[in-house]
């Protein structure tokens, strides 16, 4: 092939070795970025983002995203797609980036301390010095003020114990709610690292055949020699249907855009409640992402109808779609081909 073959074997040429387009000097040079880079970028658009209905803005599209995937957005490999699309004439909108100057952090300052007020006298001790004394007998007045705070102190001490086994009470039950209430997919969904859904699917056919075979084998000792050959054989036909009838392959799932990494997604869990959730928390999600990066509840996909929505469940990190970060609990419509950034992770959104 050579430079001038077609439009984007132009612009691949460019890329690789910078510099101005060779039949029109007026255009802006572009960052060479060598062959190494530039065949890294047309891959992995052209076997993860681009399909046969493809078309020219698609092409620049797909090598911008892949670049932001590879090197990040505004990298010198970013910047060089956008010049060489320039170049050969295919249209999009972009612009350089800026350097942002890092903010100093304020320095700490510690809180100081208000001084405490000062203790006031009990309105008891007031009343005992103002009122005068009556003329009762020595022995009166002194169980007087034995006798009298005695009720008080009593009954302070029976609230607080009522408070506690109320507050105990409580903090049972809240609880015990909370083990009732708790989602059932961290039971019968929720999987175990990225194999789980096929793992527990095959387990579950496993078990179907044998149990299957089980039966067979118990009707073949009460029949006769002949009815026994004919029954050996029907644990086959009762086995072949359970394990071709199950599907491994979910019609939708998330391609890893840096690497061969396929996450499945349940269309029925999708489908129902509150969707499909991913994260890290395994007992909270349906998909665990074993990364620091990733929140407890990253986010979650929805199905509606024929149409499937994202939306981020107020992470740390963030959900990106095409390069636009997504509000907390605002779900957006996701379609085919279309990339997902969770935290600093890229895949791209596929239904079969």
């Amino acid at each position: 092939m050579h430079i001038n073959s077609s439009i984007m074997n132009m612009a691949f040429y460019l890329m690789a070795n910078g510099g101005p387009h060779p039949r029109h000097s007026g255009t802006d040079k572009v960052v060479a970025i060598g062959l190494s880079s530039a065949v890294h970028i047309v891959a992995q658009a052209a076997s993860k983002l681009l399909v046969q209905s493809s078309n020219f803005e698609d092409a620049r599209f797909a090598y911008a995203l892949a670049a932001e995937a590879l090197h990040g957005k505004g990298s010198k490999e970013w910047v060089s797609v956008h010049q060489a699309m320039d170049a050969v004439g295919v249209s999009g909108a972009w612009s350089m980036p800026q350097e942002i100057p890092e903010i100093e952090p304020e320095p700490e300052t510690t809180p100081i301390p208000k001084p405490e007020p000062a203790p006031q006298p009990e309105p008891e001790q007031k009343q005992t010095e103002t009122v005068p004394a009556s003329p009762a007998p020595e022995k009166k007045t002194e169980q007087t003020p034995e006798q009298t705070p005695a009720p008080s102190e009593k009954q302070h001490d029976n609230q607080l114990i009522v408070i506690l086994v109320l507050g105990g009470v409580g903090l049972c039950i809240a609880l015990l709610a909370l083990f009732k209430l708790k989602p059932a997919y961290s039971k019968n969904e929720g999987p175990v690292g990225y194999g789980a859904y096929i793992s527990a699917t095959r387990a579950s056919s496993t078990s179907t055949s044998a149990h299957a075979s089980r039966a067979s084998s118990r009707t073949a000792n009460e029949t006769t020699s002949g009815t026994a050959s004919s029954a050996s054989k029907q644990p086959e036909r009762q086995s072949s249907p359970s394990l071709t009838s199950v599907s491994l392959a979910s019609p939708c799932y998330l391609q890893s855009l840096a690497g061969s990494q396929k996450l499945d997604i349940s269309v029925a869990t999708a489908a129902k409640g509150e969707g499909f959730v991913i994260g890290r928390a395994l007992e909270l999600v349906h998909l665990q992402l074993r990364d620091e990066r990733i929140s407890r509840r990253h986010l979650r996909i929805k199905l509606k109808g024929s149409s499937f929505t994202v939306e981020d469940l107020n992470s740390t990190h963030g959900t990106l779609l095409d390069g636009e970060r997504l509000q907390a609990f605002t779900p957006a419509p996701i379609r085919h081909g279309q990339l997902l950034r969770i935290a600093d992770f890229s895949y791209v959104f596929k239904v079969n």
